[in-house]
């Protein structure tokens, strides 16, 4: 029993001593070429996990680590011009308290074992401390089985078993599972953004190109007048005849280009405008006497002749008729218009601008009545004959864009538009439309 027991145990202190050569003498054996240049390296004031990630991604390397530790996100300054990569990262983690083991084709980082302390670090007059061996107490006859066996000095070391070493580090290949997660990440970070990943959902910033926009336009529109002379009770009907009106809508689509803070932008309308015509004609007849000449005849005295005539006198009674139009006026625009805004706020998820626009409209169809400039100022139907084939506009306004996702805001605007020209140009009065409105829509980037 007692050579069984001497065997095994020069057995398992055979393997140990073995192991520990052939781990010793393992890491330098699987580096490739590009680990081996003498290369410049520098990392001021970088976090650690970026400096891994660019030895990983610069130079070929494998590196596993635990992402979730917050000892990678120290700050790292180093510089050097003649060592190779992978001693550059021996430095980097000896820094922070780290070392890396190669497992197949990956360098595991993981804390370091061994620490052992310089003389210096010994307060003076106190002796460096020592690790205490278990010992074992023996009786005589034991004592002298010992000596006599042939391999009873290596029995000392039977305590000390250097395969723990080992055991310690396959316990950390568990972080393998990280790499999967890790790396995946930094590579989705390096690729160019593209809309395929813009709609799973990756994040695109900035608002630096295309975009098409849809809207909604709601409008209130009105006539203003700019003869100031007094009217005549005929005018001042004329003038109430047509009111205000919130029966006004457009749909409209844009193009525009960002760049910075300045939006330029061409768009495309049609606008429906309705709003009630009141009117009335009165036509008079009658209401006066009427003076027939029945006959005449003349005497002549002293050579002079001397008409006489016989008159019959009919009153013409007053007869009246008057005309009411009450209808609702309807008219439709395709309309065309060029605008520059500029973004004078912006927050993290919303925008707000100011907004300029020229517009430009012809009419796409027209079901209306007007009033005539002549006599007794009839009302007409309205005909692309009497309408101008024109009209010219001005807008200003104020809104705010909110941010959807990486694509897409929608925005909200009020304005105020005028026109520089009438559309009937046989109005009795001068005229001008303008109004006000709320605009929505959405933007698509592109």
């Amino acid at each position: 029993m007692n050579s069984n027991r001497k065997f095994i145990q020069f057995n398992i202190l055979s393997v140990g001593i073995i192991a520990s050569l052939l781990f010793a003498a393992w890491p330098c054996n699987g580096l490739s070429q590009d680990q081996q240049n003498i290369i410049h390296f520098e990392a001021r004031n970088e976090p650690l996990r970026s400096v891994l990630n660019r030895l990983s991604a610069n130079h070929n390397i494998n590196i596993t680590y635990n992402a979730s530790d917050d000892v990678f996100d120290v700050l790292v300054n180093y510089t050097t011009s003649r060592h190779t990569p992978v001693e550059i990262l021996r430095d980097i983690l000896n820094q922070n308290g780290h070392e890396f083991r190669e497992s197949g084709n990956h360098l595991v980082i993981l804390k370091s074992t061994a620490q052992t302390r310089r003389p210096s670090d010994t307060p003076s007059g106190q002796s460096p401390p020592t690790t205490k061996t278990p010992s074992k107490e023996f009786t005589s006859n034991e004592i002298s089985e010992l000596k006599s066996e042939p391999f009873a000095e290596m029995r000392v070391l039977h305590d000390t078993i250097f395969i723990r070493d080992t055991i310690v580090r396959i316990e950390q290949q568990i972080i393998r599972d990280t790499v999967f997660v890790e790396r995946p990440l930094q590579r989705e970070i390096t690729r160019p953004e593209t809309l395929v990943r813009d709609l799973l959902g990756v994040e695109i910033n900035g608002r630096e190109r295309w975009a098409v926009g849809l809207s909604f336009t709601q409008m209130m529109t009105n006539y203003q007048f700019t003869d100031n002379t007094s009217l005549t009770p005929e005018l001042e009907k004329v003038k109430q005849a047509e009111s205000f009106s919130i029966r006004n809508f457009g749909l409209g689509v844009s193009l525009q280009y960002n760049t910075g803070s300045l939006s330029i932008i061409a768009g495309m309308a049609i606008n429906s405008f309705a709003h009630r015509f009141d009117y009335s004609e009165l036509f008079s007849s009658g209401g006066f006497n009427r003076i027939d000449t029945l006959d005449s005849f003349f005497v002549i005295q002293q050579n002079d002749t001397i008409w006489t005539h016989i008159t019959d006198t009919i009153y013409i009674p007053l007869e009246s008729q008057e005309i009411f139009y009450e209808r609702m006026n309807r008219m439709g625009f395709w309309e065309t218009s060029l605008a520059v805004t500029w973004d004078f706020y912006a927050g993290r998820n919303f925008v707000w601008y100011a907004r300029g626009n020229f517009h430009a409209s012809t009419p796409l169809w027209l079901n209306a009545q007007s009033i005539q400039n002549s006599e007794g100022y009839p009302a007409v139907n309205v005909n692309r004959d009497n309408f101008s084939p024109w009209l010219l506009a001005w807008s200003g306004g104020l809104g705010a864009k909110i941010r959807l996702n990486s694509i897409s805001d929608i925005f909200a605007e009020t304005w105020y538009r005028r026109y520089l020209n009438t559309w009937n140009e046989n109005h009795p009065l001068e005229r001008r439309m303008h109004g006000g409105g709320i605009r929505l829509g959405i933007l698509y980037y592109f």
